[in-house]
């Protein structure tokens, strides 16, 4: 009687083991591959009990401003497909995912977009820049945090119309050039570009983005 007794009493506690370890949330370990994407999604305040003005001035800090911009030739006739929305969307997929970056000894910059994010419900504006269709779309997300970085991109195009290439080829000028400021390796959040302009037959524009080094806390 007393083993039955004891044989049970080992069950119910087994039993409360597996409990407790089934109701723990799962970790994954650092593997060290760069922070995680901008969550964009964010719960929202109960209309029942609105914030007062000074916890929407906080909320207003902790988020920021994400520009994407996709550019595309005007086509002499209207076409339902737009690559400009396209190259948009791109871009806003690499600046919630990041690029992994690296400098190399030798001064090489290695610059590698991570895997797409799925893109969160948004707006294209429409408009028109150096004679190219341009699509924009704006997100505010919550500040992902990390270094704060800006930096021009430059491409000499001489009297060549300017193209979306060559605004792409300014854009990845400017992120190398962020990545050469920040040494070693990282990730970088693109958060902004201004509008391309030309002077002197010089094709450039200002890149603004978060930068997150490897090993800093």
């Amino acid at each position: 009687m007393r083993t039955l007794s004891a044989l049970t009493a080992c069950l119910a506690l087994s039993g409360c083991k597996s409990c407790t370890s089934s109701s723990q949330p799962k970790t994954t370990p650092d593997a060290g591959a760069g922070i995680a994407p901008i969550a964009v999604t964010a719960a929202q305040p109960d209309a029942g009990n609105k914030p007062a003005a000074a916890d929407l001035m906080v909320e207003k800090h902790q988020e920021l401003a994400l520009v994407a911009r996709g550019y595309a030739t005007i086509p002499a006739k209207a076409r339902p497909l737009r690559p400009e929305d396209a190259r948009a969307r791109k871009g806003l997929a690499q600046a919630i995912s990041g690029l992994r970056y690296a400098v190399t000894g030798e001064d090489k910059v290695i610059v590698m977009p991570q895997s797409p994010a799925q893109l969160p419900p948004h707006q294209i504006e429409r408009s028109q820049e150096l004679g190219l269709n341009v699509a924009t779309i704006t997100l505010r997300v919550p500040n992902p945090g990390g270094t704060a970085a800006m930096a021009t991109g430059k491409i000499t195009i001489g009297k060549v119309k300017p193209s979306a290439t060559h605004i792409q080829r300014a854009r990845l000028d400017a992120i190398e050039r962020i990545a050469k400021q920040s040494r070693g390796s990282g990730q970088i959040l693109p958060i902004s570009a201004t509008a391309p302009r030309v002077v002197d037959g010089v094709l450039s524009l200002e890149v603004s983005a978060r930068v997150f080094r490897d090993g800093t806390p």
